[in-house]
Protein backbone atom coordinates (compact mmCIF):
# COMPACT_ATOMS: atom_id res chain seq x y z
CA UNK A 1 0.00 0.00 0.00
CA UNK A 2 1.28 3.43 -0.95
CA UNK A 3 1.68 5.96 1.87
CA UNK A 4 3.30 9.39 1.90
CA UNK A 5 6.16 9.51 4.40
CA UNK A 6 6.43 13.24 4.99
CA UNK A 7 9.69 12.92 6.92
CA UNK A 8 11.34 11.61 3.76
CA UNK A 9 9.92 14.49 1.72
CA UNK A 10 11.65 17.12 3.90
CA UNK A 11 14.70 17.57 1.61
CA UNK A 12 12.50 18.41 -1.39
CA UNK A 13 10.21 20.65 0.68
CA UNK A 14 13.14 22.52 2.21
CA UNK A 15 14.72 23.02 -1.21
CA UNK A 16 11.55 24.59 -2.59
CA UNK A 17 11.12 26.80 0.48
CA UNK A 18 14.74 27.94 0.18
CA UNK A 19 14.24 28.94 -3.45
CA UNK A 20 11.02 30.79 -2.58
CA UNK A 21 12.80 32.64 0.24
CA UNK A 22 15.69 33.67 -2.05
CA UNK A 23 13.24 34.76 -4.76
CA UNK A 24 11.35 37.01 -2.34
CA UNK A 25 14.50 38.35 -0.64
CA UNK A 26 15.94 39.54 -3.96
CA UNK A 27 12.60 40.70 -5.40
CA UNK A 28 13.27 44.43 -4.77
CA UNK A 29 16.33 44.20 -7.04
CA UNK A 30 14.47 42.73 -10.03
CA UNK A 31 13.84 44.83 -13.18
CA UNK A 32 10.35 46.05 -14.12
CA UNK A 33 10.16 43.39 -16.83
CA UNK A 34 11.03 39.77 -15.94
CA UNK A 35 12.49 37.45 -18.56
CA UNK A 36 10.31 34.35 -18.82
CA UNK A 37 11.36 32.72 -22.12
CA UNK A 38 14.53 32.12 -24.10
CA UNK A 39 14.91 30.92 -27.71
CA UNK A 40 17.25 28.17 -28.90
CA UNK A 41 20.07 30.67 -29.24
CA UNK A 42 19.74 31.55 -25.56
CA UNK A 43 18.26 34.98 -26.30
CA UNK A 44 15.41 36.36 -24.21
CA UNK A 45 12.26 36.57 -26.33
CA UNK A 46 9.54 36.78 -23.70
CA UNK A 47 8.89 39.09 -20.76
CA UNK A 48 6.30 39.53 -18.00
CA UNK A 49 5.55 42.43 -15.67
CA UNK A 50 7.33 42.46 -12.34
CA UNK A 51 4.88 41.00 -9.86
CA UNK A 52 5.34 38.64 -6.94
CA UNK A 53 3.22 36.05 -8.74
CA UNK A 54 5.35 36.19 -11.89
CA UNK A 55 8.56 36.04 -9.87
CA UNK A 56 7.28 32.97 -8.05
CA UNK A 57 5.77 31.26 -11.10
CA UNK A 58 8.49 28.60 -11.40
CA UNK A 59 8.48 27.68 -7.67
CA UNK A 60 4.68 27.49 -7.75
CA UNK A 61 4.82 25.17 -10.75
CA UNK A 62 7.39 23.10 -8.85
CA UNK A 63 5.06 22.79 -5.85
CA UNK A 64 2.18 21.78 -8.15
CA UNK A 65 4.26 19.09 -9.90
CA UNK A 66 5.52 17.72 -6.59
CA UNK A 67 1.97 17.63 -5.24
CA UNK A 68 0.68 15.82 -8.32
CA UNK A 69 3.46 13.23 -8.13
CA UNK A 70 2.62 12.60 -4.48
CA UNK A 71 -1.09 12.32 -5.31
CA UNK A 72 -0.93 10.23 -8.51
CA UNK A 73 -0.41 6.86 -6.76
CA UNK A 74 -3.70 7.24 -4.89
CA UNK A 75 -5.66 7.22 -8.16
CA UNK A 76 -3.48 4.67 -9.94
CA UNK A 77 -5.25 1.32 -10.52
CA UNK A 78 -1.87 -0.29 -9.80
CA UNK A 79 -1.38 1.56 -6.53
CA UNK A 80 -0.02 -1.52 -4.77
CA UNK A 81 3.02 -1.54 -7.10
CA UNK A 82 4.36 1.74 -5.72
CA UNK A 83 5.56 0.04 -2.55
CA UNK A 84 7.96 -1.92 -4.77
CA UNK A 85 9.73 1.20 -6.07
CA UNK A 86 9.16 3.74 -3.31
CA UNK A 87 12.77 4.95 -3.13
CA UNK A 88 13.34 5.26 -6.91
CA UNK A 89 10.06 7.18 -7.22
CA UNK A 90 11.10 9.52 -4.40
CA UNK A 91 14.50 10.06 -6.02
CA UNK A 92 12.86 10.94 -9.33
CA UNK A 93 10.53 13.40 -7.56
CA UNK A 94 13.45 15.08 -5.85
CA UNK A 95 15.44 15.24 -9.10
CA UNK A 96 12.53 16.94 -10.87
CA UNK A 97 12.12 19.41 -7.99
CA UNK A 98 15.86 20.13 -8.08
CA UNK A 99 15.69 20.74 -11.84
CA UNK A 100 12.97 23.37 -11.49
CA UNK A 101 14.73 24.98 -8.54
CA UNK A 102 17.97 25.23 -10.52
CA UNK A 103 16.11 26.82 -13.44
CA UNK A 104 14.57 29.34 -11.03
CA UNK A 105 18.06 30.04 -9.73
CA UNK A 106 19.27 30.80 -13.26
CA UNK A 107 16.31 33.15 -13.77
CA UNK A 108 17.10 34.96 -10.52
CA UNK A 109 20.67 35.46 -11.71
CA UNK A 110 19.31 37.06 -14.87
CA UNK A 111 16.98 39.33 -12.87
CA UNK A 112 19.83 40.68 -10.71
CA UNK A 113 22.09 41.38 -13.67
CA UNK A 114 24.24 38.26 -13.82
CA UNK A 115 22.72 36.30 -16.73
CA UNK A 116 23.76 32.73 -17.34
CA UNK A 117 23.94 30.88 -20.70
CA UNK A 118 20.38 29.68 -20.12
CA UNK A 119 20.16 27.24 -23.06
CA UNK A 120 23.29 25.36 -22.07
CA UNK A 121 22.44 25.56 -18.37
CA UNK A 122 18.94 24.11 -18.78
CA UNK A 123 20.25 21.46 -21.19
CA UNK A 124 22.90 20.47 -18.64
CA UNK A 125 20.47 20.07 -15.73
CA UNK A 126 17.88 18.37 -17.96
CA UNK A 127 20.52 15.95 -19.23
CA UNK A 128 21.47 15.12 -15.63
CA UNK A 129 17.78 14.55 -14.79
CA UNK A 130 17.43 12.20 -17.76
CA UNK A 131 20.52 10.27 -16.67
CA UNK A 132 19.10 9.92 -13.14
CA UNK A 133 15.73 8.79 -14.45
CA UNK A 134 17.33 6.43 -16.93
CA UNK A 135 19.35 4.74 -14.19
CA UNK A 136 16.18 4.23 -12.15
CA UNK A 137 13.81 3.26 -14.96
CA UNK A 138 14.58 -0.44 -14.67
CA UNK A 139 13.46 -0.34 -11.01
CA UNK A 140 10.08 1.23 -11.78
CA UNK A 141 7.24 -1.27 -11.63
CA UNK A 142 3.97 -1.20 -13.54
CA UNK A 143 2.00 2.01 -13.03
CA UNK A 144 -0.01 4.47 -15.07
CA UNK A 145 2.07 7.63 -14.57
CA UNK A 146 5.81 7.04 -14.93
CA UNK A 147 7.83 4.84 -17.24
CA UNK A 148 7.02 3.50 -20.71
CA UNK A 149 3.27 3.08 -20.32
CA UNK A 150 1.60 1.32 -23.23
CA UNK A 151 -1.38 -1.05 -23.18
CA UNK A 152 0.92 -4.01 -23.76
CA UNK A 153 3.44 -3.02 -21.06
CA UNK A 154 0.66 -2.37 -18.55
CA UNK A 155 -0.85 -5.77 -19.32
CA UNK A 156 2.32 -7.88 -19.13
CA UNK A 157 4.79 -7.37 -16.30
CA UNK A 158 7.69 -9.02 -18.14
CA UNK A 159 7.17 -6.76 -21.15
CA UNK A 160 7.05 -3.74 -18.83
CA UNK A 161 10.28 -4.69 -17.07
CA UNK A 162 12.25 -5.44 -20.22
CA UNK A 163 10.95 -2.34 -22.01
CA UNK A 164 11.82 -0.01 -19.16
CA UNK A 165 15.25 -1.55 -18.67
CA UNK A 166 16.13 -0.89 -22.31
CA UNK A 167 14.47 2.53 -22.30
CA UNK A 168 16.39 3.45 -19.17
CA UNK A 169 19.73 2.56 -20.77
CA UNK A 170 18.87 4.55 -23.88
CA UNK A 171 17.83 7.53 -21.75
CA UNK A 172 21.18 7.44 -19.97
CA UNK A 173 22.88 7.49 -23.38
CA UNK A 174 20.69 10.45 -24.46
CA UNK A 175 21.58 12.31 -21.28
CA UNK A 176 25.27 11.71 -21.92
CA UNK A 177 24.86 13.01 -25.48
CA UNK A 178 23.08 16.04 -24.04
CA UNK A 179 26.08 16.77 -21.84
CA UNK A 180 28.44 16.27 -24.77
CA UNK A 181 26.30 18.69 -26.77
CA UNK A 182 27.27 21.47 -24.39
CA UNK A 183 30.48 21.73 -26.43
CA UNK A 184 28.44 22.65 -29.53
CA UNK A 185 26.84 26.00 -30.44
CA UNK A 186 23.67 26.67 -28.39
CA UNK A 187 21.30 26.13 -31.32
CA UNK A 188 22.57 22.53 -31.64
CA UNK A 189 22.77 21.76 -27.94
CA UNK A 190 19.05 21.20 -27.32
CA UNK A 191 18.53 19.64 -30.76
CA UNK A 192 21.08 16.93 -29.95
CA UNK A 193 19.46 16.16 -26.60
CA UNK A 194 15.86 16.10 -27.80
CA UNK A 195 16.74 14.39 -31.06
CA UNK A 196 18.50 11.58 -29.22
CA UNK A 197 15.57 11.30 -26.80
CA UNK A 198 13.15 10.94 -29.71
CA UNK A 199 15.30 8.19 -31.25
CA UNK A 200 15.56 6.45 -27.86
CA UNK A 201 11.77 6.57 -27.45
CA UNK A 202 11.12 5.18 -30.95
CA UNK A 203 13.61 2.32 -30.46
CA UNK A 204 12.05 1.48 -27.08
CA UNK A 205 8.52 1.43 -28.52
CA UNK A 206 9.54 -0.84 -31.39
CA UNK A 207 11.38 -3.14 -28.97
CA UNK A 208 8.38 -3.33 -26.63
CA UNK A 209 6.08 -4.30 -29.51
CA UNK A 210 8.57 -6.92 -30.67
CA UNK A 211 8.83 -8.65 -27.30
CA UNK A 212 5.06 -8.32 -26.79
CA UNK A 213 4.54 -10.69 -29.71
CA UNK A 214 6.81 -13.32 -28.12
CA UNK A 215 5.84 -15.61 -25.22
CA UNK A 216 5.53 -13.63 -21.98
CA UNK A 217 6.25 -14.47 -18.36
CA UNK A 218 3.88 -12.82 -15.85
Amino acid sequence: MYLITWKKEIPAIMLVLLVIAITLALYPHYPDQLAIHWNLRGEIDGYADKTVLNALMMPLVTVAIMGLMLFFPFIDPKQEKYALFDQPYRTIRFAIVALFCLVQGSMIMTYIGHPMPITKFTTAVLSLLIIVMGNLMGKIRQNWFIGFRFPWTLEWEDVWNRTNRLGGKLFVASGMLGLAGLLLPSVWTELLLFGSLLIAAVITIIYSLFIFRKPKVN
